[in-house]
């Protein structure tokens, strides 16, 4: 998403570029996404890329078929 900046739908401030790290818990299990996110710096709403997170999703399910 590198330097595909836009205005904020909340507050209107353009979004910076950051690297972000979040745990999701899926069936009872936890799982690190690592991404690059569009982030407002004022208000800290946070924007992903909808095909990284498909990708994302789909490595989990296979994750956790294979348990």
């Amino acid at each position: 998403m590198k330097n595909n900046h836009f205005k904020c739908e909340f507050c209107d401030t353009l979004t910076e570029t950051e690297f972000v790290s979040r745990k999701v818990t899926r069936q009872g299990k936890q799982f690190i996404l690592e991404m690059e996110a569009e982030v407002c710096p004022n208000c800290k709403e946070e924007y992903y890329d909808g095909g990284k997170l498909l990708e994302f999703e789909k490595s989990v399910k296979k994750q956790l078929a294979s348990v």
